[in-house]
């Protein structure tokens, strides 16, 4: 069995010039779960060199499992998000200037093929929420960078056969360090929001007790 967890987050994209995915995953690089330790990626917010990043970072094996980082821009709470669609359509381009409309992420699939989890997102969503992070289980990762970089997740496990379990997760934006209302989400809250998905997750695949809360 691997001994370490893939992370990613995503560079700045249009309209996000600092991206708190980035942060988190820069903060959880290295960091151990019950002998397990993070590896990190930041991914450059383009459909192309993502992918190419993704598979990367897979080349020399396979992790554990492979938590996904996106930013949500005006959400108020964590989606978990339950799957990924083959169909890359934005109303902004990438951060190499490409807008599709209604093209597929994946040539080997069928255009608006879904490939789901098999993380239980309701019961993690449900975690979260127990332990006061706001969190709820989501069917529409959109059609940008996070749902493509979803779907290839997706199908490069599924076309491997291995059992590693993929997950994307959506936050929100992190607040000014000088915003103390009490809906705001600074970027240590988040951190400790990561620390638990990651927590909940390793005891979810490999702990002692199934399902964790």
């Amino acid at each position: 069995m691997s001994d370490w967890i893939l992370v990613t987050g995503f560079g700045p994209f249009p309209g996000v010039e600092i991206n708190p995915t980035q942060l988190l995953a820069e903060r959880l690089s290295g960091a151990q779960f019950q002998g397990l330790s993070v590896v990190s990626v930041v991914l450059d917010g383009s459909f192309d060199r993502s992918a190419i990043q993704l598979h990367e970072a897979l080349a020399n094996g396979w992790p554990r499992f492979i938590v996904h980082l996106g930013v949500s821009t005006g959400a108020g709470c964590i989606c978990v998000e339950t799957q990924g669609v083959n169909c890359m359509s934005a109303e902004i381009p990438d951060v190499d200037g490409q807008l599709f409309q209604s093209s597929v992420v994946n040539a080997s699939y069928p255009l608006n093929t879904i490939l789901r989890t098999s993380i239980p997102t309701e019961q993690l969503a449900i975690s979260l929420r127990d332990n006061g992070y706001p969190a709820n289980s989501s069917d529409d990762a959109g059609r940008y960078v996070c749902n493509a970089t979803y779907f290839n997740s997706l199908s490069l496990v599924a076309e491997s056969g291995t059992t590693t379990p993929s997950v994307f997760i959506h936050i929100p934006s992190a607040a000014d360090p000088g915003d103390k209302s009490s809906k705001s989400w600074s970027l240590d809250r988040l951190h400790e929001s990561m620390t638990h998905i990651i927590d909940w997750i390793v005891n979810y695949t490999v702990g002692p007790s199934r399902p964790y809360s």
